[in-house]
Formats: structure tokens, C-alpha cells, sequence
């Protein structure tokens, strides 16, 4: 029973630390992250980094002047690029299948938003559609 309330007692400060947010500077961005957003994002500055550390994985999410939030996961790949409802994104940052089957079938309409999952990339094209893709890029279906 003493071991119990010892173990009550410290565990609220044993797990204060394992996360963590904070607002870094544009150097503390890794290299990867960097190259990425230097080739995709060549003219926009970047506004604000947050870094998120939870049980020993390191993730970014990297706001631009432009508005566009960029998330990196703790393997330094993007996993998601948020336009806010009504920036464009690069075209040079979707999966061409995807990017194919928008410019197809989607005349006149762009992408906002793409977030890659465990399973699947979804997309938010400007006019509010979401479609859902595998990770080869091939439609799967219209997500309402």
C-alpha cells in the first residue's frame, strides 16, 4: 500500500515532462525539414516553428508568411500542408497521381489541403470536396 501512494504521488511529475510545446527559432529546424521547405516554399518566409516532443519523438509544424502550416513527423517527412481553407498549395507538393486526378476531374478547382495518414491521403480541394487517396496516390473515394 506504501508503494501505491508513493507511486500516486510521483506520478503526475514523472509524466509532467514526457510532452512538450514549444516555439523555436527557424534554426532549430532540421536540415531535412529545411531542404524541404526551401525547395517547395523557395520565396515565403517562415513565420513561426513549434516543437512538439512526445515520448521521445520530435515533430514540427512550420507556419509560412503566405498562412500555409507545414507538419513534419518525428521521421523528418511531411504528413500534412494546410492552405487554411484558401491557399493554393505547390503543385510541386502533391503526389502526381493525385495532382493528375484533381487537373482531370476537377477542372478549375486547387488543392488546400493534403495530410498523409497511416493508410490513406486525404485532400481538401478549394471548393470544400475532401477526397480520400491510398498511398500510391489512386482514388478511393469522396469523404463527407
Amino acid at each position: 500500500m506504501k508503494n501505491l501512494t508513493i507511486y500516486l504521488l510521483l506520478a503526475p511529475v514523472l509524466f509532467a515532462g514526457c510532452e512538450e510545446d514549444k516555439v523555436v527559432g527557424e534554426a532549430a529546424l532540421p536540415a531535412a525539414e529545411k531542404q524541404y521547405l526551401d525547395t517547395h516554399f523557395p520565396n515565403v518566409a517562415i513565420s513561426r516553428v513549434v516543437r512538439h516532443r512526445n515520448d521521445n519523438m520530435t515533430t514540427y509544424d512550420v507556419w509560412l508568411q503566405n498562412r500555409i502550416e507545414v507538419e513534419f513527423d518525428a521521421h523528418g517527412r511531411v504528413a500534412g500542408i494546410d492552405g487554411q481553407a484558401t491557399e493554393r498549395l505547390p503543385d510541386s507538393v502533391l503526389p502526381t497521381p493525385i495532382l493528375e486526378y484533381v487537373n482531370t476531374r476537377y477542372e478549375g478547382q486547387y488543392v488546400v489541403e493534403w495530410e498523409r495518414e497511416r493508410n490513406d491521403q486525404e485532400i481538401r480541394l478549394f471548393n470544400g470536396t475532401e477526397l480520400v487517396f491510398d498511398l500510391n496516390g489512386a482514388f478511393v473515394r469522396i469523404d463527407d
